[in-house]
């Protein structure tokens, strides 16, 4: 009955690992918007794109480069980092450590930010004003 026992104990450690992967998932939907709407934002690493507004769904596990673009404005680049609360470190603390190696491997550890992101697009500067003609006499 004592290895039975064990063998429970350890099915159980084993089914409750990765807290945050479960409770939290490996994506995060954040809202995006840009000011004037109409950018297309573009993932650097993946090529996905979007036309803002929009929710857009990002993995957890990694830092993510976003490019806006809209015509007769400036590329703007957004950053999205990752940040691992403490709390999830506590709860998969409950799991021996089993549950840390799931949520550090599937990104379930980690929050994405900022949300929401509001992108504003700042105009192309105007050219050189034509020359006006010289009058005539």
């Amino acid at each position: 009955m004592n290895a039975l026992a064990r063998i429970g104990g350890l099915a159980l450690l084993a089914s409750g690992g990765g807290c945050a992967t479960m409770f939290h998932g490996t994506t995060q939907t954040i809202h995006f918007e840009s000011k004037p709407a109409g950018a297309k934002l573009t993932d650097v690493v993946s090529g996905d794109t979007w036309t803002l507004p929009a929710e857009v769904t990002l993995w957890r596990r990694r830092h993510h480069q976003l490019i806006a673009e809209l015509e007769g404005y400036r590329t703007e680049q957004v950053y999205m980092t990752r940040e691992m609360p403490l709390y999830w470190w506590e709860l998969d603390a409950l799991t021996v450590g089993v549950g840390a190696i799931v949520d550090g491997l599937s990104g379930g550890f980690y929050e994405l930010g900022p949300d929401p992101v509001i992108i504003v697009m700042e105009p192309l500067a105007a050219g050189p004003a034509p020359a006006a003609a010289a009058p005539t006499p």
